[in-house]
């Protein structure tokens, strides 16, 4: 994904509206023409491409810290974060099979929710 939402802590009363955060949905076909969609949510199986995994100065503090970025921490349980081989991080989901036996073929991303992001696919 190219854009960059805040970072919002979701716990202590401050929960999370998932078609706030809502990009769309991966769409995929068995052979028999049977559709099969799975959300994309920011901050639940998708962040931004500018992610670092690495530890950053914290300039909410008045010390010498450093702290990893929210924003990554957040993903961590609901994708598996890379960096392709320009530096540009991708999050690999992993969706329940919904058709066990049944082949599934990619067909198309369509975006979905309030907002209109850009969210870049790619085979992994």
């Amino acid at each position: 994904m190219d854009t960059d939402l805040e970072f919002l802590y979701f716990f202590d009363g401050n929960f999370i509206d998932e078609s706030d955060f809502l990009l769309g949905e991966h769409v995929y076909c068995t052979d028999t023409g049977k559709e099969y969609t799975f959300p994309v949510v920011f901050g639940k199986n998708i962040s931004n491409a500018e992610n670092s995994p690495g530890r950053i100065c914290d300039p909410l503090s008045d010390f010498d810290r450093y702290t990893v970025n929210r924003q990554y921490i957040e993903i961590l349980g609901g994708a598996a974060p890379f960096r392709d081989k320009d530096g540009k991080m991708w999050y690999k989901t992993f969706y329940p099979h919904p058709a066990p036996g049944e082949k599934l073929n990619y067909k198309e991303f369509r975006i979905r929710g309030k907002h209109n992001y850009h969210v870049l696919v790619t085979e992994g």
